[in-house]
């Protein structure tokens, strides 16, 4: 995974790659930040904690499951600084979930 801080104030980041592993239960697991849509946050008040863009792929290949989270479903740009996105489970229909 590559964090890229820009220039100025306030600082945003930019977060690409992805990880793979083994969870507890010994399932197989990948998640993939979109290279188009890569994760970011802005260091800005009500955006320290959350993504506020970006698209990650979460796949748990030992029960052949794929959720898509999108931070930023609305396209707004600047991204809402909000704790709003969408997930999509196995190409389903995305619905709107808060993250905390």
């Amino acid at each position: 995974m590559t964090r890229t801080a820009a220039l100025g104030v306030p600082t945003t980041l930019t977060f690409r790659g992805g990880a793979s592993g083994v969870n507890r239960k010994g399932n197989l697991y990948s998640a993939t930040i979109d290279e188009a849509h890569p994760l970011v946050k802005r260091h800005e008040r009500g955006c320290y904690n959350v993504f506020v863009d970006g698209i990650l792929t979460v796949m748990n290949s030992s029960r052949d499951r794929r959720a898509v989270l999108n931070y930023n479903p609305d396209g707004a740009s600047p991204a809402p600084c909000d704790n709003l996105a969408t997930v999509a489970v196995n190409g389903g229909a995305p619905r709107q979930i808060t993250v905390r």
